[in-house]
């Protein structure tokens, strides 16, 4: 992360990956909380570089779960492809055309489209395990620096499905 910004363009990137796949990942994410932690005011702290770390930390960790990857335009960022299948960037495409397969069919589910969804079921709850493991951990560790920082703590949003 070389901008101020880039942390906070990832969580955006990630949240709307996450509306895709029915979640409410992490909302009410302030300018100051992780893509403004470089502000000088926070800098003179002497937590300023363990809120910094761990703010960066968070940000690669949440473009590992999510697959999210910065974009000079963020809205274009959507045109990558995931590059591993266990983000919930690759898990919302994949379940996306599968739906559109099986309700753009004139009969019922073939055996293809059986198997894959069966596929993709286990893959779905491994990603989505490791989004609350994000969550319940990682993000808990970003929280401590900035509560350490006399910080605003992020909130995670809605659970998962």
């Amino acid at each position: 992360l070389g901008e101020p910004g880039d942390a906070r363009r990832l969580l955006g990137i990630a949240m709307a990956g996450g509306d895709a796949v029915g979640l409410t990942p992490l909302e009410h994410v302030d300018d100051a909380e992780i893509g403004e932690a470089r502000h000088d005011d926070l800098r003179q702290s002497p937590e300023a570089a363990l809120v910094i770390r761990a703010a960066e930390d968070l940000a690669a960790r949440l473009a590992d779960v999510s697959g999210a990857r910065a974009a000079p335009n963020p809205f274009n960022a959507w045109s990558f492809p995931p590059q591993d299948t266990h983000t919930l960037a690759f898990v919302a495409q994949a379940l996306g055309e599968l739906m559109g397969a099986v309700d753009g069919a004139d009969a019922a589910p073939s055996p293809d489209a059986r198997t894959g969804y069966a596929k993709l079921a286990s893959l779905t709850d491994a990603t989505l395990a490791a989004w609350d493991a994000f969550k319940r951990d990682d993000l808990a560790t970003l929280n401590a620096s900035l509560r350490a920082a006399n910080r605003k703590p992020i909130e995670a949003g809605g659970e998962t499905p």
